[in-house]
This record gives structure tokens, C-alpha cells and sequence, in this order.
């Protein structure tokens, strides 16, 4: 099974603050179409691709990785070193595919495809009694520049009932490219408990490549 896996740089990023907007990218060139933008097409903003925002967008088609539900205590920081270190923790091994659906912030979008893990996942009894470790589907979508911050990374959540986006669960979100990792929830958070001393993980954690 692929690990999850978040290098030190990713998790620093992925839950970063929201940055100055003075370092976004959003200061348009000057526009010798007369069209409004800079750029050969016809919406509003300073780049060739098809959303709103300014930045110039990866090409995305799909996804391969794992997506993680995790809630308990652990002795150390490690939450993916050994599933039963928690009260619960399910593992879905997960795909992509290029979303029809885009939000108008939206960069790129996919449709998620997740496959629960049996052998790689903790199901001792632990688990809350409305948490569900069925395979089930998302369909997330990347805005790479969140109300224009150019540090602030998010997927947002596509509801099939409301046919909405943001209406249910959105996710910090770290892409560089290549690598994607989306997360919502505390993770590692150092508590005291009973005298000891634990990491505290309640979230989702999912993370793969891109292609």
C-alpha cells in the first residue's frame, strides 16, 4: 500500500496562515487587447486559462494516493508509523480523474474514488459510531490563490446533493506541481492526559501524486 507521507515542508505549508496579500499575483499587466486583461482570451484576468484567478494553472488529469480518517492519542508525533497507535484510523486507497465539475475558483477539479483499506486500517471497536469506513466518492476542486492570498492553497468540497461547492467539508491544501496533501482536522496536537503526555490526531488526511 502507498504510505502517507508529508515531508516537513509540506506540513509547514499546508497549514500555514493566511500570507500578505501584497505578495499575490493578482497585479494584472498592462492590457494591449482592449479586451480588459492582458492575455489572449476573453475573461477577466491576467492569465490564459479558464478561471478567474491570476495565476497560471498545471495541467491536471489525475490522482493516485491514499486519503486518511484518524482520531485517537499517540505516544509520539508520528500519526502513520502504526495505525493502532490510535482509537481509529481507516485508510482508503485513492484515485482521480479530471472533474466535469469547476468551481469559478477552481484551477482544476477531480473526481475521488476511494477504496477502504482493511489491512492497512485500525477498526478494533474504537471508532465513533457514525464514522463509516465504506468506500465512498468526493469530488474536490484545487484554488491555488484562496480570495486572492497567493500562499493560501484549498480544495473545496463539490456536494452532489446541493450540486454546490463549499457546502460541505473544504480542505488546507499543499500542491507543488506534482505532489498534492489536503487536510481538515488537528493532527499531532501535544496534549496531557491521565498524567501523560499524548498527540492528539482528529482529522482527515489525504495525500498522493498528480498527473
Amino acid at each position: 500500500m502507498t504510505r502517507l507521507l508529508l515531508s516537513t515542508l509540506a506540513i509547514s505549508t499546508l497549514f500555514a496562515c493566511i500570507g500578505d496579500k501584497s505578495t499575490s499575483d493578482d497585479t494584472a499587466p498592462p492590457d494591449t487587447e482592449g479586451e480588459g486583461d492582458a492575455d489572449a482570451d476573453s475573461d477577466s484576468d491576467s492569465d490564459t486559462d479558464a478561471d478567474t484567478d491570476s495565476d497560471s494553472d498545471a495541467d491536471v488529469n489525475g490522482f493516485a494516493g491514499v486519503v486518511t480518517w484518524t482520531y485517537g492519542l499517540d505516544l509520539d508525533s508520528d500519526i502513520f508509523d502504526d495505525p493502532n497507535d490510535f482509537t481509529c484510523q481507516f485508510i482508503w486507497d485513492t484515485v482521480g480523474t479530471k472533474s466535469a465539475e469547476l468551481c469559478d475558483e477552481c484551477e482544476w477539479a477531480l473526481d475521488l474514488a476511494l477504496t477502504y483499506n482493511a489491512g492497512a486500517s485500525n477498526n478494533a471497536g474504537g471508532c465513533l459510531a457514525d464514522e463509516s469506513n465504506a468506500d465512498f466518492a468526493w469530488t474536490l476542486g484545487f484554488d491555488g490563490d484562496y480570495y486572492g492570498y497567493a500562499d493560501y492553497q484549498v480544495m473545496w468540497y463539490f456536494s452532489p446533493t446541493y450540486g454546490e461547492w463549499g457546502t460541505g467539508a473544504s480542505f488546507g491544501a499543499y500542491f507543488d506541481g506534482t505532489y498534492l496533501a489536503f487536510s481538515s482536522g488537528y493532527f499531532a496536537y501535544p496534549v496531557e492526559y491521565n498524567g501523560g503526555s499524548y498527540y492528539y490526531t482528529y482529522g482527515w488526511l489525504g495525500s498522493g501524486t498528480t498527473y
